[in-house]
């Protein structure tokens, strides 16, 4: 422990003078676009249809992101709400290429946040403002390196890699953005049935690196889980994840450098996938920063339906080894 104090979220230390404090994004909960194929917030490395593109829309609120809290005598006090409500909007698109390769973009926006406007202890400085204004934009690459799954059969094992880049777009002096590139390379894992599907991501954060009082938002060992739950039919899902990350660069590691969090979503897949109606919820298990009291949140998006054989040449699907180039018909190898 860092002096006397235990906490969720920020501590403070008994006594001393607040100096200028470094600023982070609190928000930690950053959902998947192309949702019929990936969890939550879990990367899936199943691959994906060349030329199927998803347009969507997801909207969420937590309470008690960030709190600042202190020991009293063996009781935990809480002190203030430093972020008490946020409410967010997500623009997410992404594009599949070859079968094995897609890129994602989420546009993050804070429609609203508030906190106590005197926390103890807490200079009026160090409080964000309660302003709107876009977080920090996310572009996610990701490859498909291995897959048993077809397009045409949807079972067997992938492993896949994603690279998520975060630009400066946010505002970090209200807990919006960091205010430099931040990039979480993650290995990525899937098993999937007939009716159920899992999946484990690994990543690495690599970040500028920040310190709040005693909380150190520094490069990050993150990991995940998921389970995809087929409920009697293909187009109603349930979906169970767990994500964490635990700081790697920090002096010492407490609990307010590991947050953890539970989260459950059903998910509706009309027009043979078409449509992606995502509603669900979550808390947080371990209160680092960014892990809330409770979320709620809900999705729509579309999501294009790719021609089965989009080069025209009459090889439809799995058998197409070149979904990109028309077959030459030259006698050699016309059936690829």
């Amino acid at each position: 422990m860092k002096a006397t104090t235990f906490g969720l979220g920020v501590l403070l230390a008994s006594g001393g003078i607040a100096q200028a404090q470094d600023r982070f994004d609190a928000d930690t909960f950053r959902p998947m676009p192309n949702m019929g194929d990936h969890y939550l917030t879990n990367i899936s490395a199943r691959p994906t249809p060349h030329g199927q593109f998803t347009l969507g829309l997801f909207g969420g609120f937590a309470d008690d992101q960030l709190l600042a809290v202190r020991d009293n005598d063996g009781e935990t006090e809480r002190v203030g709400a430093i972020l008490h409500q946020q409410v967010a909007v997500r623009f997410l698109a992404s594009i599949s290429l070859g079968n094995r390769f897609e890129l994602g973009a989420d546009v993050p926006m804070i429609v609203s946040q508030d906190g106590d406007s005197e926390v103890r202890g807490l200079n009026d400085d160090e409080l964000p403002g309660h302003d709107a204004g876009i977080g920090d934009i996310r572009l996610i690459p990701r490859i498909t390196l291995f897959s048993t799954e077809t397009m045409t059969d949807r079972t067997g094992f992938s492993l896949g890699l994603a690279a998520p880049v975060f630009l400066p777009t946010g505002n970090a002096e209200n807990f919006q953005g960091e205010g430099g590139v931040r990039v979480e390379p993650r290995l990525l894992l899937d098993a999937s049935g007939q009716k159920v599907r899992f999946s484990a991501n690994v990543g690495y954060m690599i970040r500028p690196g920040s310190t709040f009082r005693n909380l150190e938002v520094e490069n990050a060992l993150s990991y995940g889980a998921a389970f995809d739950l087929q409920l009697g039919t293909p187009k109603l899902r349930l979906v169970p994840e767990i994500t964490g990350q635990a700081a790697i660069g920090a002096d010492s590691v407490d609990v307010e450098e590991m947050p953890m969090e539970a989260n459950g979503a059903l998910k509706f897949l009309p027009y043979d996938g078409a449509l992606a109606i995502v509603v669900g919820g979550g808390a947080g298990i371990v209160r680092g920063y960014g892990a809330p009291d409770y979320r709620a949140f809900g999705g729509l998006e579309y999501r294009s339906v790719p021609s089965a054989d989009p080069d025209g040449d009459g090889i439809i699907g799995d058998a197409d080894k070149c979904p990109t180039e028309p077959e030459d018909k030259d006698g050699f190898e016309d059936l690829d």
